[in-house]
């Protein structure tokens, strides 16, 4: 233990308190020592054993951080999980994968593809309105879902009824929840009624819009739809997707008929991904105008509290166990296309696999979403050219490598243990929230995320970046987030936007989104690069 990093460099301090202790039990003294495994988790959670402001980062009275309660925990999870995960591991899982394995095999697939030419599904309504003479700036679909109702608070208070400074009206399938929701927000808000498995009834919801602010998911499963009447219209459309292989089919059935109709179909417009996909997009342009060269690499330390939804981890289980696939008609990856031809803009994914340490001498494991947010800036890199050959790196900081390499064991079995449909059966039914709950109002107020981003040029210039949500970032601001992205491409002149298609926040709605998340709450700002070591700028 202490050749560990977290207590490099202060060997000697933590042998003489332990060496003290036990000589304390051994000459009976009459200071009352403390045992020595809470010795060691004190010296762990010791904020002089981390670089000044790693150990504890706090912004608005949260805390963000090991402690030895939280560092106990996680060795007596690490030591249950060591006693009961190699039996589970040799006898349970591997019989549990192989019927699960020949189940999928037996279940029916559903293997869809790309309209043939002249048999394009997507119609274009000719004589529709302009969007300036349109009566809603937004309509919310889903509203009466978790995160559906907290962007429908957040408009309300922030912009107040339909008749206010945005225009907007609530939809979803269910008209009494929808009156129950209207009720509770106060300000008059009109109501659309439609459902995502019915077509017909999605025209009232495109039709009349700037843009569709979407919440309803799994999104692969229900918005399609909605997709496909937004594309028709011309109607902008934003939704918090974060499900890469439907946001593939996207680019492949509908971006070459958005350059025609002026749509901006834009998903992955909340906690998944927009700190890290207008962060690279900001140093980028950074770059380009103070330093004269292209973003080379970016590596990002993420500092998050946040829990999951239903909604969340029911799209979470439809990725890894849905039947329905789709095959692409263009020749390469669809995130690589640029309205038709293969963009020459490469991406080179370096996320943190295990544990490693990041610039600023923090320890990282591999982020549950980091796969998802690299595709997103990817994506980003091929339409808006960030670099021949963009490096990204990005991995979640804890407080040191014994609380680090304790969670990276706990989220390796909990996803051992749900790789077993009997165990995920059972965890679904009685453990995990269902679609439509979510974490308390108590547990949001402590949530954050604070993103520190490590960047170079491809001339040697280096900077650095901080993203700061100040609230829960996996709902409240994902909440206003969206409903931000949604008046961005509602109220911003034309001209001021970037691609039409199926494109990214960066690459759909570029400063002037930035600068009305800065606007309403975000923190962003660039820093002077810090050495290992270093402090952290508040």
């Amino acid at each position: 233990f202490c050749r560990t990093p977290c207590v490099q460099g202060r060997q000697e301090r933590l042998v003489t308190r332990v060496r003290g202790t036990v000589l304390c039990h051994i000459s009976h003294a009459q200071v009352r020592p403390k045992p020595v495994l809470s010795t060691l988790l004190m010296v762990a959670a010791d904020e002089e054993e981390y670089p000044a402001g790693l150990h504890e980062w706090s912004r608005d009275g949260k805390r963000w951080g090991p402690t030895r309660e939280s560092l106990s925990t996680h060795l007596i999870l690490v030591a249950v999980i060591g006693l009961v995960f190699p039996m589970y591991t040799m006898f349970v899982l591997p019989v549990a994968v192989v019927l699960h394995g020949v189940r999928m095999a037996l279940a029916k697939k559903t293997v869809r593809t790309r309209p043939a030419e002249g048999e394009d599904d997507v119609e274009v309504r000719k004589g529709t309105l302009p969007p300036e003479e349109r009566q809603y700036d937004l309509v919310l679909f889903g509203a009466t879902g978790f995160t559906g109702r907290l962007a429908a608070e957040y408009i309300a208070k922030t912009y107040g009824g339909s008749t206010g400074a945005v225009k907007w009206a609530v939809a979803g399938r269910n008209r009494d929840a929808l009156e129950g929701l209207v009720r509770s927000l106060g300000p008059a808000v009109d109501i659309i009624v439609a459902d995502a498995t019915d077509e017909a009834s999605l025209h009232a919801v495109a039709a009349d819009a700037r843009c569709v602010v979407n919440t309803a998911g799994p999104f692969a499963r229900y918005a399609t739809g909605v997709v496909k009447v937004c594309v028709g219209y011309g109607t902008h459309y934003v939704d918090v997707s974060a499900e890469w292989h439907w946001i593939r089919e996207l680019v492949d059935r509908f971006d070459a008929k958005c350059q025609k109709t002026g749509s901006r179909i834009i998903s992955s417009c909340g906690f998944d991904s927009v700190p890290w996909d207008m962060t690279t997009f900001a140093l980028a342009q950074y770059f380009k105008e103070e330093h004269q060269q292209n973003l080379a690499s970016v590596y990002f330390v993420d500092r998050v509290v946040a829990q999951p939804s239903g909604g969340t981890l029911e799209t979470i289980l439809s990725i890894l166990f849905g039947q329905d696939r789709y095959t692409a008609s263009l020749p390469y990856d669809p995130l690589d296309d640029r309205h038709g031809e293969r963009s020459p803009h490469r991406f080179q994914n370096k996320n943190v696999r295990g544990i490693e340490r990041a610039p600023d001498g923090a320890v990282c494991k591999f982020f549950v979403m980091a796969e998802a947010n690299a595709k997103t800036v990817r994506r980003s890199n091929a339409l808006l050219g960030y670099s021949g050959r963009l490096r990204y790196g990005e991995g979640e900081a804890h407080g040191g490598l014994l609380e680090t390499f304790c969670i990276l064991v706990e989220t390796v079995a909990a996803g051992a243990w749900l790789a077993c449909p009997p165990v995920l059966s059972l965890a679904r039914k009685f453990v995990l929230p269902a679609p439509g709950q979510g974490p308390s109002k108590a547990s949001m107020k402590e949530g954050f995320l604070h993103v520190t981003a490590f960047a170079h040029g491809d001339a040697g210039a280096k900077t650095r970046a901080v993203f700061y949500l100040r609230d829960e970032p996996g709902y409240r601001d994902t909440a206003r987030m969206l409903v931000e992205g949604g008046i961005t491409l509602a109220s911003t002149p034309e001209a001021d936007l970037g691609h039409k298609g199926v494109v990214t926040p960066a690459a759909g709605m570029g400063r002037a989104f930035l600068e009305r998340l800065k606007a309403t709450g975000t923190g962003f700002a660039f820093h002077p690069w810090r050495i290992e070591g270093e402090a952290h700028a508040h």
